[in-house]
C-alpha cells in the first residue's frame, strides 16, 4: 500500500500588522494597508485593516479558522491581532500545527490580500501586491518542499505553486 501525504490546498495565512507598511515602496508607505485598533460603540476592541484612513476590512473574519458554528449568527467578524494563533504568520509554528494534524505540506492563500482587489489606484494595488508576493516568498522559504505560496497578487517574485511529495 502506497503511503500517502496529505496537503492542504487552501491554507490562509493572516497578514502581519506591519507587513506593508514596513515593505511597501517609500512613495506607497502613508498610503499602505496598516492594522489599527479601533472600537465599537459600546467600547469593544477590535483591530481593522485601513487605507488612507478608510477601514476596509476587520481581522475577526479571518482568524476564526477551525473554530465550528451550530449557529453562523455567532460568527464574529470583530478581533485582535494578539488572538492570531501564530501558526497563520510563522512558518516554523505552522509547520508544527500542519504535523500535529497530519498535513505534510500547504498551498497557501492571503486573507485580507483576498479583497485588495477592490482599491481603485492601480499603482497602489500593484505596490501591494508586491509586497504580499515578497513576503510569501520568504514566509515558503524556510520549507520549500512543504509551503507554497502562488502569487495571488498581481506582480512580484514567486515561490512556484508545485509540492514535491516525493521527498519526505
Amino acid at each position: 500500500m502506497a503511503a500517502y501525504k496529505l496537503i492542504s490546498a487552501d491554507s490562509h495565512i493572516v497578514e502581519p500588522p506591519d507587513m506593508y507598511t514596513s515593505r511597501i515602496e517609500p512613495k506607497f508607505r502613508d498610503r499602505a494597508p496598516r492594522l489599527e485598533q479601533r472600537a465599537t460603540p459600546t467600547g469593544r476592541p477590535y483591530d481593522a485593516w485601513c487605507i488612507d484612513g478608510l477601514q476596509v476590512g476587520t481581522l475577526g473574519a479571518v482568524i476564526q479558522a477551525g473554530q465550528r458554528f451550530e449557529d453562523p449568527s455567532h460568527i464574529d467578524f470583530l478581533g485582535v491581532w494578539d488572538d492570531v494563533r501564530k501558526a497563520a504568520y510563522d512558518p516554523h509554528a505552522m509547520i508544527k500545527e500542519n504535523e500535529i494534524d497530519g498535513v505534510w505540506g500547504a498551498c497557501l492563500q492571503p486573507s485580507q490580500g483576498l479583497f485588495w482587489y477592490r482599491i481603485p489606484e492601480s499603482e497602489l494595488l500593484s505596490a501591494i501586491c508586491r509586497v504580499y508576493n515578497d513576503w510569501i516568498t520568504d514566509f515558503c522559504t524556510p520549507y520549500p518542499d512543504r509551503l507554497k505560496g502562488p502569487c495571488s497578487c498581481i506582480s512580484g517574485r514567486t515561490g512556484g505553486a508545485s509540492l514535491d511529495v516525493s521527498s519526505p
